[in-house]
């Protein structure tokens, strides 16, 4: 037990030492807060003098070009028309792909169907979709007996039907309509009452189809070529 008193039993020297230790401590800490200020003045920040540089850098940033919005046909849009309305690039390759390859956009949904159409970008953009119908050469009809439940689309095509007629004929006999009489064809939606009367003396339900029909005009005479070495003006002799 002695021996363990002795490390806690200090002289008076000692007591002294420690003191003047604990003082200078304190003053470290206390002290140089106090006196900093004095030595060292505080800087302050003069807004006025940074404004005009931070306006001019402002000024100096690029500002986002606003999307223009105006009405366009996907068909016919050039890249440039589709940068002008804000699409990426890996969207604008993928509209120009599928019409190099003969797509076709019929309508404001076939526009969504490009994978690398972002949904958002097809929501500020279908408003302003506008899909002209390009109007074909004139051509000459061919005029054919037809029965519409087994006619082929290009038959009817040929007989000068409305691509758009044609179309709601053929989905009819897809989902299992039939026509039974004349007057049914008729009933098509897309098809205008002048183009039934004009067609209505050729259709045969479940006679003979597709074959000629004698109308007024003058007879082309038939043509003979060599289909290796015949120009386009002789192709086009054909009928």
């Amino acid at each position: 037990m002695e021996n363990l008193k002795q490390y806690f039993h200090f002289n008076r020297h000692e007591r002294n030492g420690a003191i003047i230790l604990c003082i200078l401590c304190v003053a470290t800490t206390l002290i140089p807060p106090l006196i900093y200020p004095l030595i060292i003045p505080e800087e302050t920040l003069d807004y006025r003098k940074i404004s005009p540089a931070v306006r001019s850098l402002s000024a100096e940033q690029p500002r986002a070009a606003k999307a223009a919005l105006f009405s366009f046909d996907p068909n016919t849009a050039s890249p440039e028309t589709f940068r002008r309305l804000q699409l990426s690039d890996r969207t604008i390759s993928a509209i120009i792909n599928y019409r190099s390859k003969g797509g076709k956009f019929r309508n404001k949904a076939d526009f969504k169907k490009i994978y690398a159409l972002r949904a958002a970008d097809y929501t500020r953009l279908a408003p302003y979709i506008d899909i002209r119908v390009s109007v074909p050469e004139k051509q000459e009809l061919i005029m054919v007996n037809f029965d519409p439940n087994t006619a082929t689309a290009q038959t009817l095509l040929q007989l000068g039907i409305p691509e758009r007629a044609v179309r709601a004929i053929i989905n009819y006999r897809e989902k299992g309509g039939k026509y039974r009489k004349k007057e049914d064809v008729k009933k098509i939606y897309s098809l205008p009452e002048a183009e039934y009367l004009r067609i209505a003396p050729y259709i045969h339900i479940g006679g003979a189809a597709d074959t000629l029909s004698v109308r007024p005009g003058p007879i082309r005479a038939m043509v003979s070529i060599d289909i290796n070495t015949a120009t386009v003006e002789e192709w086009r002799s054909l009928r």
